[in-house]
């Protein structure tokens, strides 16, 4: 299998499409800093959340009556 050949489709194609591509990467960027900006906020929450909590009532028992 020739593998020159598509790698020179593909640099042709992005040379002939060069706004399309542009957008394209920007798009994919922008999801992964998006993604990566997400993941982070709810560590945070949890980790907050979960050291908010650590010391509340730890020799305590509640029940839920109906």
């Amino acid at each position: 299998m020739n593998l020159i050949s598509p790698i020179q489709e593909s640099f042709s194609s992005i040379k002939q499409n060069k706004t399309r591509s542009v957008l394209a990467g920007f798009g994919v960027a922008w999801g992964i800093f998006i993604l990566i900006l997400l993941l982070g906020a709810g560590n945070g929450f949890q980790e907050g959340i979960l050291q908010l909590f650590s010391s509340f009532a730890k020799n305590s028992m509640f029940m839920v009556l109906p």
